[in-house]
């Protein structure tokens, strides 16, 4: 079971990346996913990116193989604004080199 805060920080990336980036969504430059550390097949995440809580990753990969990634820990600290939440995520996605709508 995810919990509530888990649940509304899906919700809420979700949000900001279809709101500021539809076309990057909709053509596959852009994918979001949602992925399950308890899962063996993905525990490597936890030592890849030194996780010690959910959060949200963002990734940039070239040639098939990963460039790049940020860890937005803050998510946790942003929970209870909603604007100030996806503010944070656009601009991590931004930083990664993918420009958002106006």
């Amino acid at each position: 079971m995810r919990c509530a805060s888990c649940r509304e920080i899906e919700a809420l990336t979700r949000k900001a990346l279809d709101s500021k980036f539809p076309d990057a969504v909709a053509n596959g430059t852009l994918v979001f996913q949602v992925i399950n550390t308890d899962r063996p097949e993905n525990a490597h995440f936890v030592g890849d990116y030194k996780l010690v809580s959910k959060t949200v990753i963002v990734s940039k990969r070239q040639g098939g193989k990963e460039a790049s990634w940020q860890n937005l820990q803050d998510v946790w600290l942003k929970l209870k604004d909603p604007a100030d939440f996806i503010n944070y995520v656009v601009g991590g996605v931004q930083a990664s080199g993918l420009p958002a709508i106006p």
